[in-house]
């Protein structure tokens, strides 16, 4: 359709690691002014922490979605729970709000699982763009006798 002088990839990494490189590398790819000022300041950073705690608690403690269809989630847990429960429950997500909190690492077997079956695609990406993506994501050289 199209050959891979016509995209452009640009890492997410690299977005959040660097922003003003990577704006400046896709203006390059466009042809635009490079130096062009832009704010590339956060926009739009959650307010409050998206937990997969949440569900399964609130299944504990009866809410059910056919409920939550006419109610807020929070008033409902707000109205379940006793003061000091409810600030014992939201004070660990305040607490990650105001640190630079990093999820905890995937289980090993599930990452090593996701690897093998990404594999090929991520290699077709990385001759696609021409980046070394494999190596950026952590994939291990293959080895002669391993299947493609």
């Amino acid at each position: 359709m199209f050959g891979t002088d016509a995209v452009h990839l640009v890492a997410l990494d690299d977005m959040i690691d660097d922003p003003t490189g990577a704006f400046q590398a896709c203006c390059r790819f466009l042809e635009i002014d490079p130096n062009h000022e832009v704010d590339l300041a956060a926009q739009n950073t959650a307010r409050r922490v998206r937990t997969s705690l949440a569900p399964s608690t609130m299944r504990r403690l009866g809410i059910t979605p056919a409920r939550l269809k006419d109610s807020a989630p929070r008033r409902l847990l707000r109205q379940r729970l006793s003061p000091r429960a409810w600030s014992a429950l939201t004070r660990p997500f305040v607490a990650t709000l105001a640190s630079d909190h990093r999820p905890p690492p995937p289980d090993p077997s599930v990452e090593s699982r996701l690897r093998d079956q990404m594999r090929e695609e991520a290699t077709r990406l990385s001759e696609l763009s021409g980046q070394d993506l494999l190596g950026r994501w952590g994939y291990t050289p293959m080895t002669p006798d391993e299947p493609h």
